[in-house]
C-alpha cells in the first residue's frame, strides 16, 4: 500500500512538467532597468505568447502605459527554469498512441485583432472566425453612434473602416470585423519598433505583431490627454522619421493610430 501511495504521489508531480516554460519576457522602464519578469510557453511561432500578454497586462494594472513608462522586451539570452522537474524516472506505462500536442495547428488560424471603436480600444483573440465573432459578440464597446473603426489583424495592413450612416449595434460592428478580417499578413511574430511624438508628447511602440502594436498605440495616444491633434512625427525602426500633418484635425485615436499604422505599413510589410 504505501509503494502504491507513494508512485500516485510521483506520478501526480510528474504531470505538470508537461507545462514547462521555455521563454521569459522582461518588464523594464524606458531607461532599460528591469521591473519584473514574466515566463511563458513558446507558441509555434517560437514567440512568448503568454509571457508578452502577461507582462502588458501588468503594465496596464500598475497604471503604467505600454511604450511609454514602461515596456515588454523578449528575453533570449536566460535559461528558463522548469518551475516543475520532473522526479519520476518511471515513463508512464499507458502512453497515449496517437498524441496531438497542438490542437491548433494552422498558424494561420492564430488570430489577433485589435480594433479602435470610435475612441474605445477592443482586443480579440483566437484560433478561428467563430472564436473571434463570439469574442466581439460580449465585447464591450460603444453603440448608436459609431461610424467608424481602425481595425488590424495579426500583421495586416491597417484598415479605416467607415459607414455614411450607424453601426448601431453590436451585431452590425461585429459583422464588419468579420467581413475585413485579413489573413493574407505573416501570422508569425515580428518585433515593431516604432517612437516619435504626438504635438510634442513623446511615444514609444515596442510589438511583436502590428496588432499588438495598434493597442499601443491607442494607450500612448490616451496617455497624452489630446482631444484633438494635427501632427505626429514617427520613426519605425532605422527608417528615417517622418512629420505627418493634416489640413483638418484627427478628432480621436482612430484616426490618430491609423496614420501611425500606415507609417509603420510603409516599412514592415
Amino acid at each position: 500500500m504505501k509503494k502504491t501511495l507513494l508512485a500516485a504521489l510521483a506520478l501526480i508531480a510528474a504531470a505538470p512538467s508537461a507545462f514547462a516554460y521555455t521563454c521569459r519576457v522582461d518588464m523594464v522602464d524606458m531607461r532599460g532597468r528591469l521591473l519584473d519578469t514574466f515566463y511563458g510557453r513558446e507558441d509555434y511561432n517560437g514567440m512568448c505568447r503568454d509571457g508578452l500578454r502577461d507582462c502588458n497586462r501588468e503594465l496596464r494594472i500598475r497604471g503604467m502605459n505600454p511604450g511609454v513608462n514602461g515596456r515588454c522586451v523578449l528575453n533570449n539570452n536566460t535559461p528558463v527554469p522548469n518551475p516543475y522537474p520532473n522526479p519520476n524516472p518511471y515513463p508512464n506505462p499507458n502512453p497515449n498512441p496517437y498524441p496531438n500536442p497542438n490542437p491548433y495547428p494552422n498558424p494561420r488560424m492564430d488570430l489577433d485583432v485589435s480594433l479602435i471603436v470610435e475612441n474605445q480600444l477592443v482586443v480579440l483573440h483566437g484560433y478561428s472566425n467563430g472564436d473571434i465573432f463570439n469574442q466581439c459578440m460580449s465585447a464591450n464597446m460603444p453603440f448608436g453612434s459609431v461610424d467608424e473603426m481602425t481595425m488590424v489583424t495579426n500583421n495586416s495592413r491597417v484598415r479605416r473602416l467607415t459607414t455614411s450612416g450607424w453601426w448601431s449595434n453590436r451585431q452590425d460592428i461585429c459583422n464588419v470585423v468579420m467581413q475585413n478580417l485579413d489573413l493574407t499578413g505573416n501570422p508569425g511574430r515580428t518585433y515593431i519598433q516604432a517612437y516619435g511624438s504626438f504635438e510634442n508628447r513623446a511615444f514609444n511602440i515596442n510589438a511583436s505583431t502590428k496588432a499588438e502594436a495598434l493597442s499601443q498605440c491607442f494607450d500612448a495616444y490616451r496617455a497624452t490627454g489630446l482631444s484633438t491633434s494635427d501632427e505626429l512625427t514617427i520613426g519605425v525602426g532605422n527608417a528615417p522619421m517622418r512629420r505627418i500633418t493634416t489640413s483638418g484635425w484627427w478628432n480621436n485615436s482612430g484616426m490618430v493610430c491609423n496614420e501611425v499604422m500606415k507609417a509603420i505599413d510603409a516599412v514592415i510589410f
